[in-house]
């Protein structure tokens, strides 16, 4: 066997194993929201007082806790597209609730893209909040590989990762054996 062929099969080896497995993909962040009195986030936040919602902006595949830090005991209650409702009986068929308490923690795992609208069901007008998940999976701005994110829509890492790492074997086999085809065709043609 020439040198030129023993060599181009131990560059093929090696990037196969270097670049053949599937890259890992990022744990999703946890982001806290505060629960207070008669606030979400801050007490800014106190819309009867003129405050404003309670906006949280975070990646698809993290979680938001919500920790109690009032006295009061409040729910957090996803409300749909009713969110600018007054009432909490037209926020019907929401997807996630908390129980009501005061003290502890929430949380609740995003793993689609979209704007998720919440309140408190004991003070709907004054307590209420948005989390708006962005479509990038695991860390904010990661790549892309072929238009697919590093984490799959359910935030796992399942398919993006493999498609990831099949990604980077087939390069790494181009790449070893245009290498070698130079070197031969070099070494050759001398």
């Amino acid at each position: 066997m020439s040198a030129a062929v023993r060599l181009a099969l131990l560059l093929f080896a090696l990037a196969v194993v270097v670049l053949g497995a599937p890259a890992p993909v990022a744990e999703g962040a946890t982001v806290t929201v505060n629960v207070g009195d008669t606030w979400y986030c801050d007490s800014t936040h106190n819309i009867g007082l003129g405050g404003t919602p309670c906006d949280t902006s975070i990646a698809v595949g993290d979680t938001v806790q919500w920790t109690w830090v009032g006295a009061l005991s409040h729910t957090v209650s996803e409300c749909g597209t009713n969110w600018s409702k007054l009432s909490v009986s037209q926020c019907v068929g929401a997807d996630w609730e908390s129980a009501l308490q005061s003290a502890g923690t929430f949380s609740r795992t995003f793993n689609a893209a979209g704007t998720f609208y919440y309140l408190c069901e004991v003070h709907p007008s004054q307590m209420r909040g948005r989390i708006i998940v962005g479509s990038v999976g695991g860390l904010a701005g990661a790549p892309e590989v072929a238009g697919a994110p590093l984490r799959d829509a359910d935030g796992s890492g399942g398919n993006a990762a493999v498609l990831l790492g099949v990604t980077a074997a087939v390069t790494a086999v181009a790449v070893t054996a245009a290498g070698a085809a130079w070197y031969a065709r070099r070494r050759w043609l001398r």
